[in-house]
């Protein structure tokens, strides 16, 4: 009755909330996504580990309610572009206690983690650009937000709809720029890194080869 039973009109009206909820959905599912790819390689988790896990689940908590303040102001106002601000410091530090339980992982490697992603391992460079993705567009969001206040909403939007797609592309982009450098600096051990990987990977249990 509100909307004359016209339910496009309706949807557009409550636009920003389902884009709101469907923005949090996306988000906590790709940081955990990220959480749990990180304890794939992970064979003991320390007791600091387990504190910086704490601290990320409470951030990734408080999301959904972060998100739906976004869109509860009015379009433009101080209180619209706090919120905002608010949702990419909370999407900031849950990254960053992930990205801080890989680095503590990798000062305690030999007790932790699994040899083929200790420091030089294949899965190494490519799981610190992933965990390191999420803090670094956070903060860049938060930057942007503050000299393009105006269009803090949109740059916020941008900033959920980009970082699936960011993901599609990282293990792409990690590679490439690994073979070049591997390329540009260890042209001699080019032949030696390719041919070794099937023996080393049968010497692995069958439960790690298939992980």
């Amino acid at each position: 009755k509100e909307f004359d039973d016209n339910l496009i009109i309706a949807l557009q009206a409550y636009g920003p909330e389902y884009l709101a909820y469907f923005g949090s959905f996306a988000t906590v599912g790709l940081l955990w996504f990220v959480h749990h790819s990180l304890f794939l390689h992970v064979t003991k988790a320390t007791r600091l580990m387990g504190l910086f896990n704490t601290f990320s689940l409470a951030f990734v908590g408080g999301l959904p309610l972060a998100y739906q303040l976004t869109h509860e102001f009015p379009k433009g106002s101080r209180n619209e572009l706090e919120a905002v601000q608010i949702s990419c410091v909370i999407i900031f530090f849950a990254g960053l206690f992930q990205l801080a339980m890989w680095v503590t992982a990798l000062f305690t490697e030999r007790e932790t983690l699994h040899p083929y992603v200790r420091y030089g391992g294949r899965e190494h460079a490519f799981m610190l650009a992933k965990l390191s993705l999420y803090p670094c567009v956070a903060l860049g969001t938060f930057v942007f937000t503050c000299i393009l206040s105006r269009f803090s909403t949109s740059i916020f939007h941008m900033m959920e709809i980009g970082v699936p797609f960011a993901f599609l592309i990282l293990r792409l982009v990690v590679r490439v720029a690994l073979a070049l450098i591997r390329w540009l600096f260890c042209p001699a051990r080019n032949d030696l890194d390719s041919a070794p990987v099937e023996d080393e990977d049968l010497q692995l249990p069958i439960n790690d080869i298939v992980t």
